[in-house]
């Protein structure tokens, strides 16, 4: 008499630890990170702060675009409009990179903001 055998079926693949095999993980390869001094998690070097306005620049023309086309939009929209339809250069900034360059273009006069929304400076 034939007996039948059991299947078992793994739906996730299994981790390197579980498979017997060493762990991958960044930390294991290079070794823990030097912590940040207490209060400088996520603030930006000097360096990279008086980069950002030149890496935001090139977005400018999408702004311009994009409030060419509507009376005003929101910080929200702007910023997810850039993400959907910006592919070069890749639009990875967050809202608050954003709302800190479209506050620089309020103050060269480029925009204008009524309420939450900006505007193209009528000229």
């Amino acid at each position: 008499m034939l007996r039948p055998h059991a299947v078992v079926l793994h739906s996730q693949p299994r981790s390197a630890a579980a498979s017997g095999g060493p762990a991958r993980s960044r930390e294991a390869l290079e070794g823990p990170r030097p912590a940040r001094p207490a209060g400088t998690a996520g603030r930006a070097s000097p360096r990279a702060r008086a980069r950002a306005p030149q890496e935001m620049a090139v977005y400018e023309q999408f702004v311009m675009g994009m409030l060419s086309n509507f009376d005003g939009l929101p910080l929200e929209r702007i910023h997810n409009m850039l993400k959907m339809f910006v592919s070069e250069p890749p639009y990875d900034k967050s809202a608050e990179q954003l709302a800190a360059f479209l506050a620089a273009l309020v103050a060269e006069e480029k925009l204008t903001t009524e309420g939450a929304l900006y505007k193209r400076r009528a000229g």
